[in-house]
């Protein structure tokens, strides 16, 4: 099995990214918090509030990601990290020194800080993961500077914007030419936006909001186990007959409640295979 990190993590194509990352994933993430039928434009929608690009807390348990001991088999998968396969728990330990500084967290091991991004992703909003060197870049963000220079994506979230903003114009400077700021810019944005896009790595196989089935029908039609939550991976199991209902939809009159249903997954599908690409 092996999982590939969406962008290398030594040198990004900020100038691509700057303008991709924060779109993108704001339009991933608002079907979910707004319903698939009434999601908001993406523009109208402030960070570090009620609002925030971590997956959405569905109270999924993370007993055993904090015990070494229970991710055995996890450190040993290879991944694909750099041009390079490496066992996941190596990789843990580059990342976690390349954002923080150091290769543990808080006598927590990179493997299980790893375990815990990938598999409740909603919780690591509080970790002091991102180490800032340069307190004009914190400041710039709106950041209180700190003694250690560690901060957690939910400090960094609201003022993400202008991180973004300032990594965009550092990146337009010739590299030799690039003063310390903004050489920090780039650094901490590409950290950032690495972090996020590890919260997805695994986002097709845990539970979603945006694939909610209360309705009861709908769960018998689609032979659906417990819920009323469900994954990307689940629905897709079920595609053909999906496929089948959309293709009868509306034949015979209005729109069944089932009907409606399966149009508002598959529109949820759709959007989250996007938001992975």
């Amino acid at each position: 099995m092996i999982f590939a990190t969406r962008f290398p993590m030594k040198r990004l194509a900020l100038s691509f990214l700057s303008a991709l990352v924060l779109p993108a994933l704001l339009l991933s993430a608002a079907p979910a918090r707004a319903g698939m039928d009434d999601a908001p434009d993406a523009d109208t929608l402030g960070l570090g509030g009620k609002f925030t690009l971590l997956p959405e807390n569905l109270g999924r348990p993370s007993k055993g990601l904090e015990k070494d001991a229970e991710l055995k088999t996890l450190a040993a998968v290879a991944v694909l990290h750099e041009g390079r396969v490496k066992p996941l728990e190596t990789m843990a330990r580059h990342v976690l020194t390349q954002w923080s500084g150091r290769d543990h967290l808080k006598g927590r091991s990179a493997l299980s800080t790893m375990a815990e991004i990938l598999f409740a992703p909603e919780k690591t909003g509080t970790l002091k993961l991102f180490r800032i060197d340069n307190p004009e870049v914190a400041e710039a963000m709106g950041i209180a500077p700190d003694k250690k220079r560690l901060y957690t994506y939910r400090e960094i979230e609201p003022g993400l914007e202008k991180l973004q903003r300032m990594a965009a114009a550092a990146d337009t400077v010739e590299e030799s030419k690039r003063d310390l700021v903004q050489k920090e810019a780039l650094r901490s944005f590409a950290n950032v936006a690495a972090f996020l896009n590890l919260t997805r790595t695994a986002q097709y196989a845990l539970p979603s909001a945006s694939m909610m089935v209360t309705d009861a029908d709908t769960r018998h039609v689609l032979e659906l186990g417990e819920g009323p939550t469900h994954s990307f991976w689940e629905m897709m199991t079920r595609a053909p007959h999906i496929a089948a209902l959309l293709d009868g939809a509306g034949r015979k009159g209005p729109l069944s409640p089932v009907e409606l249903d399966v149009v508002r997954l598959s529109r949820a599908m759709y959007l989250q295979s996007q938001s992975a690409t």
